[in-house]
């Protein structure tokens, strides 16, 4: 079987595993799939001919969003048996929920968001039958309102390089007491930080502790006023993971509402990976992949005791081998990789629907096979 992961991403063709979507949900699985024998690429949407695409039997059209292009390549490939899927990671499509999104507030040309979103991601989504979703939740409001034969969710998960360089990392770089680690993807999460500012302000100056954060956030003046913080530069993955081995207790604020409950709780395990211990909004997949050494904080007003719990867990190398090896029995690519490559031979094949896509949860009533919606996509069989 031949796989392409087809990228839609506003980084240049040339740099898309610098956009964290891309690095999560198209590099991980290509190279997880690729140890299971089979053939994968990753390609951005601007760097494939038609003729190119013909040479997979399954596209993967992460993100897609409509336009013209969208049409010739998605037409090349049901003109050609390639069976098509939509890969999605946020609630973008979705117009009532992006209003419980931050872009609103951060001065962001509104316009062009509504331009490419939701609109464009909706009305790519009306062509496909087969489906891809990072959550749960976000699973299920793919499979709200329209005519689905397949819903599989491919977890975020932990890949070997990454637990190879964690292991490098806990081993070689010494912890900094009582730092606080912010590791936001980008400047829509500020203010998620500057809710929580002045309970974190408070706890940085009364426990002599330090605010570690990457700028990717604006620091809110409360924290920067303790004096007590240290910023980076955007880093690479393996910087990331440097980063996190540093620090005593990494957080991830966020509006607990349905936009931000489709999100992933990767940022979990990656902590969890060195051994931090983790405060965090609960978000489904975070209390999905959480243990105790997650303190959850559903209530704003909670922030400054959560913190103070987070900072008062253990941290050792006894503790980090333990967190080191549940996650390698029970969240990596290679547990998902398998899962996918099942899922893939299953819908290519048109198998039934075996109820398998979500482990250790019943069948969606919103998963099953339905009703064909009247598209003749025909797949090649592997």
């Amino acid at each position: 079987m031949r796989i392409l992961f087809l990228v839609w991403s506003s980084y240049p063709a040339d740099q898309i595993y610098a956009d964290p979507s891309v690095f999560y949900r198209c590099f991980h699985p290509a190279e997880a799939l690729r140890k299971e024998g089979l053939l994968v690429s990753v390609l951005h949407r601007e760097a494939i001919s038609v003729d190119q695409l013909t040479e997979y039997d399954v596209v993967i059209f992460f993100r897609p969003q409509f336009s013209e292009s969208f049409l010739k390549l998605f037409y090349a490939a049901e003109e050609n048996s390639i069976l098509s899927i939509a890969s999605y990671d946020d609630l973008f499509f979705d117009i009532n929920l992006l209003r419980q999104s931050n872009f609103r507030g951060l001065g962001a040309p509104q316009t062009q968001i509504l331009n490419s979103r939701p609109y464009n991601y909706a009305q790519a989504m009306y062509f496909f039958d087969y489906f891809i979703a990072s959550t749960d939740y976000l699973g299920e409001r793919l499979g709200q309102g329209a005519e689905v034969k397949r819903i599989h969710i491919q977890y975020n998960a932990v890949s070997n390089e990454m637990f190879s360089l964690a292991r490098l990392c806990t081993q070689r770089i010494e912890r900094v007491s009582k730092r606080i680690g912010y590791f936001a993807g980008g400047a829509s999460h500020s203010p998620d930080l500057e809710d929580i500012s002045n309970q974190l302000a408070q706890v940085i100056t009364e426990q002599e502790a330090e605010f570690f954060c990457v700028e990717t956030v604006t620091v809110p003046k409360a924290i920067m006023d303790t004096g007590r913080v240290v910023t980076t530069p955007r880093m690479s993955y393996a910087g990331m993971v440097r980063a996190y081995s540093s620090c005593c207790v990494t957080i991830a604020p966020l509006h607990l509402n349905k936009f931000t409950s489709s999100k992933s709780g990767i940022k979990y395990l990656e902590a969890s990976l060195v051994g931090a211990a983790s405060v965090a909004t609960p978000i489904p997949d975070i209390m999905r992949v959480s243990d105790e050494r997650l303190v959850p904080v559903a209530r704003l007003n909670d922030w400054k005791k959560g913190l103070l719990a987070g900072l008062a867990l253990p941290t050792s190398a006894e503790i980090t081998e333990t967190q080191q090896e549940k996650i390698h029995d029970n969240f990596t690519t290679a547990i998902e990789a398998r899962r996918l490559r099942k899922f893939l031979e299953e819908v290519s094949n048109a198998g039934p629907y075996s109820g398998k896509d979500m482990p250790g949860k019943k069948p969606s009533p919103l998963t099953p096979a339905r009703r064909s919606s009247g598209r003749s996509t025909k797949a090649k069989k592997a």
